[in-house]
Parts: C-alpha cells; structure tokens; sequence
C-alpha cells in the first residue's frame, strides 16, 4: 500500500515538472498593419502600351520575400512585425478568365515600398502598376486610332458581319471608343483576325493577351500558324469564353504554352471567333485588345 501511495506521488510530481519546463516564457509578437484601400494602374502617354485601364482584383505581399498572403482590394493586411520592413505587392489578376484561378501578372513591375510600421497600428499604401520596361507590344486594338488591326475572316463570315466604333454608355470607359460586332440575321459563325502574322518569342518566355470583352454568346480566342516554309495551319482554339450576362469582364491569356514548342520564326494569326444558332441575336463589344511579351 504505501508503495502505491509513493508511486502515485512520484507520478504526480513528474506531471508537474513537466508542464513547467513546456511553459513558453518567450515574448508574443505584435504585429503592424497596412491598409491598401485601392490600386492604380498606368501606361505610357505616347500610347505605345495601349490604355491603362485594367481590372486587378487582388494583390499579393511579400515581407523580405517571404509570401504573407493574396489579398482581395480594398484589405487590412497584417505584417508580422514592426519597424522598417521592406515590402513587395505584385498584381493578381483572374487568370483566362477563371475566377477559381489567380496570378501575380508577370508583366507588372513589382511594387516595393519600405515602411516604417508601427505596433498594432495602420499604413495606408496605394500601389500604381505599371508594364515592366522590357516589354514589347506587337498588337494594341483600342478602337481609338485610325484603322483596325482586325478583319473579318471571309470563310466564317456573311456579306452585312461588321465591326463598327461604338461610344457612350456602349462603350468600356466614358469618352473612348469600343468595337461593337454586328451580325446579319441567319448569322452562325464569325470570325475576326488580325490583319498581321506576329514573330513571338519561343522557350516558354511570358506571352500574354490581354482583351475586355461584353458578350452574350460564347466567344472563341484562337490562332493560326505559319511554320517556315509551310502554310498556315487550321485554327487553333486556345480558350472558350462564357456569356458574361450583361457585364465587361478583363481577359489575361497565356500564349507561352502554344509558342514553346514551335520552331523560331513561326508566325502566329490570332482571332475571335463565335458559333451560334442562327435565330440567336448576338450582343458582343470589344476593347483593349492587347498582345505583350
């Protein structure tokens, strides 16, 4: 019996030592917020990158390079400690797309700021985006210069489709053009292209199209291509766009995966094209249709 006893207390005391050595004496961390109530974006004023109107719904912030989250703008952001940090913001933008599928957008050049935060209080930062230097802009179609880069494809077409400038509270942004697609009645495919062949660069390097775009049929985004020495090849459809019930929506397309496995100096005709039934009335707009790499 009074070995039990001993033991029971000798257990008894083991627990207690144990939970004092487990304590954790080490001091919390407080942490220090930024606020980023809204983003801009800009371009050159020359127009050689096309409009600066983009649609960036997130952001994602790094701490010393250290991923702390993707943010939905506005957002209350915070960064697990104090005193001067060194912060990058990149923009997410919704990938082909996809609301399920968000990127930081390669084209952008990173936004850095150092900060000096404060213990549990608020930074105000309000990123602009701008395109990397780097960049190159072998299509920009914003309906707002002479001529268009695009024509109807005489195979998906009948005598009446046309793409005609619409203004106004048609148009994407308030005094600037829009492309507006007009379909004779019987219409069930359609096709534009653009007027050029582009030389894209190849090994998987960032290639991207940029579109707004307001439809209530199905849109298809897709290229033909011209290996050397070869004629063109039949359409490739790259991406299928849903109706976007009433509403303007951004598209950022990755070409990278359809020109890394080509040849250098294939050439690349890119279009927009649509089937539908022919008793369907189409209402499709187009703007800031961008190829950039």
């Amino acid at each position: 019996m009074h070995t039990y006893r001993y033991i029971l207390w000798l257990l008894c005391l083991m627990s207690i030592s144990a939970c004092e050595v487990l304590e954790d004496t080490s001091p919390v961390s407080v942490p220090s917020y930024i606020h980023i109530p809204s983003i801009t974006t800009g371009s050159n004023l020359d127009g050689s990158q096309g409009d600066a109107f983009h649609r960036i719904p997130d952001v994602w912030v790094y701490d010393e390079g250290v991923l702390l989250g993707i943010y939905k703008i506005p957002a209350t952001i915070p960064i697990p400690r104090s005193g001067k940090v060194n912060l990058n913001i990149e923009a997410g933008v919704v990938f082909s797309a996809q609301l399920e599928e968000r990127i930081p957008y390669p084209m952008f050049q990173t936004y850095r700021i150092t900060k000096d935060l404060k213990e549990n209080m608020v930074d105000t930062v309000k990123p602009e985006f701008v395109y990397r230097s780097s960049c190159v802009f072998p299509l920009i179609e914003d309906f707002d210069r002479v001529g268009f880069r695009f024509t109807l494809n005489p195979l998906y077409s009948r005598a009446g489709d046309t793409v005609v400038r619409v203004s106004g509270p048609q148009a994407l942004e308030a005094g600037k053009n829009s492309g507006k697609i007009e379909l004779t009645p019987g219409t069930e495919s359609f096709q534009l292209f653009t007027t050029e062949n582009f030389n894209l660069p190849g090994m998987n390097q960032p290639v991207f199209l940029e579109m707004d775009y307001k439809s209530n049929v199905p849109l298809i985004i897709g290229y033909y291509y011209f290996e050397p020495g070869q004629t063109s090849s039949q359409p490739n459809e790259v991406i299928r766009l849903f109706n976007t019930e009433g509403e303007w929506r951004k598209l950022y397309l990755a070409l990278n995966q359809e020109t890394a496995g080509k040849p250098s100096n294939t050439l690349y005709k890119f279009y927009i094209g649509l089937f539908k039934d022919a008793n369907q009335q189409a209402d499709i707009y187009l703007d800031n249709i961008k190829i950039v790499y």
